[in-house]
Parts: structure tokens; sequence; C-alpha cells
């Protein structure tokens, strides 16, 4: 089964499937739908729904909000001044929306724990945002992990456009979801911890 899923609103990038219990949810990073990698809390400035992409170039729109405008995604507070989205978002798939997916792996929700030097992956679609709407080969680009911080693990590699969103490994174990990297000079991929926010996305 294919590990990532392809997805498109604002930007170009990757999302994949978690599952814990009875609930499977589509996880991905918010900044694919705002280009802001702590996006406002004004749903009016969000686009209505995320896009995922098929090999056979159908899509599914997956609705982000209710009439009334409450946001279909679990999302934690930002870690530096908590009063924007963190950068992953979790939506809650229904019956009919597991079916469409169902082509795709979903990663079980288990322990996120990790250690400084502890070898990890991202998985995704690298370039899929040049390429669109053609989708590229799925990709891992691994590295090391180095320090953390802000609900944030660092990364000795480099993330890639099109990678965002996408799920993060260690030990074959989901420990979060692509962010970017950081906009300093240690150059670390930026990568959202599910050990700090998963409380917050998985209910």
């Amino acid at each position: 089964m294919t590990r990532t899923i392809p997805v498109y609103s604002a930007l170009a990038g990757t999302g994949f499937l978690a599952s814990g219990g009875n609930a499977t949810w589509l996880v991905t990073a918010g900044h694919t739908m705002t280009k802001c990698r702590h996006s406002t809390k004004d749903w009016s400035q969000w686009p209505d729904s995320l896009h995922v992409h098929f090999a056979d170039g159908t899509n599914l729109a997956i609705a982000l909000f209710s009439p009334e405008r409450r946001p279909l995604f679990n999302y934690a507070n930002d870690g530096i001044a908590g009063t924007k989205v963190e950068d992953s978002i979790a939506i809650k798939l229904n019956s009919d929306q597991l079916k469409m997916l169902s082509a795709f792996r979903a990663f079980p929700i288990g322990d996120f724990s990790t250690n400084d030097g502890d070898e990890a992956t991202m998985i995704g679609f690298p370039d899929f945002g040049a390429r669109y709407p053609n989708i590229p080969p799925e990709r891992a680009v691994s590295g090391r992990i180095k320090g953390y911080g802000h609900q944030m693990i660092g990364l000795d590699v480099l993330s890639k456009g099109g990678l965002s969103g996408g799920p993060v490994l260690s030990g074959g174990r989901l420990i979060g979801s692509v962010s970017g990297n950081t906009l300093t000079d240690d150059n670390r991929g930026l990568v959202v911890s599910s050990e700090e926010v998963g409380s917050r996305l998985f209910i």
C-alpha cells in the first residue's frame, strides 16, 4: 500500500493517514492551506477544503469547515506564543472518506518518543509543487535528530518542497510530520513532534 498521500490547497504537499482505536485521521501541514507555518485562527483566511490527488488524475475534496465555519480538523496551538495554529492538523475521516482512501496505508498511533541522534526519515512527494498536477514518485529523505524546541524536532538534513505534511518515522514508528526548515543559519529540517501535539490532534 502507498504510504503517503499527495495533497493540494494553497500549496502542494504530502499527507498521511494515522489510526488509533476506532478512528483514522488525515494529517498534513497547516501551511499547505495558508502559506504560513503558524497559521491564523481567523478561519475566514483559510480555504474551504483540502484536495487529495490520485494517480489517475482525479481528486477528492475534503471539507475543512462546517457550514457555520467551525473547523472540521483538530489542531494544537503553536509552541511559541500559543496564539496561532501549530503546523500540523488532523482531519478525522468518515466512512465514505475512508473508502476513498483505502489504497493508502495508515500509520498506527503509539509511542512517539525520540532521542537526540536517533535516525529519522521524512517521506513524501518532493517537487510536487513544481510538477503539479503531475504527481512525482514518493521519496524518503533520512537524517538524524538534532535538537528539540517549541513542539518541534530538528533534523540534520533539510526538507524539500512538497514533503511538507508528510510522515516522519524513527525505528519504523511515526514520530511527527514535516514542517519545513529552520529560517536561521543552522540549516535543520523541522518536524512537528507528535509526542508534543498528538494528544490534541488524535481525539
